[in-house]
């Protein structure tokens, strides 16, 4: 993965994504649930990563409309993402900023 931050910044985040990483898996341990498999952590952890990235990009980009959100979406991650769900996620975003 491609960054602009400095070498020394870099290296600082890969190891504090490291600690996060050991403590999420002490974590499930110590709770009983599974680390790999259908519905192990990695599963749940990468669904939440997304959707936090999403939601991201949505608060980044809200002034965009659906197609030039898809668009970005696409050329920046590489992601297919239907329109119900840029929908969706706008209209989350949208709720969450009237409360």
């Amino acid at each position: 993965m491609e960054t602009s931050l400095p070498g020394s910044q870099q290296k600082q985040m890969q190891e504090e994504q490291r600690v996060l990483v050991g403590r999420l898996v002490e974590a499930a341990k110590t709770d009983g649930r599974e680390l790999v498999g259908r519905d192990g952590m990695p599963a749940g952890l990468v669904e939440l990563v997304l959707e936090t990235a999403l939601q991201a990009e949505m608060d980044a980009h809200l002034g965009r409309g659906h197609g030039e959100t898809f668009v970005h979406l696409a050329e920046v991650y590489g992601a297919d993402v239907s329109k119900a769900t840029i929908t969706a996620i706008t209209d989350r975003v949208l709720e969450g900023m009237t409360e």
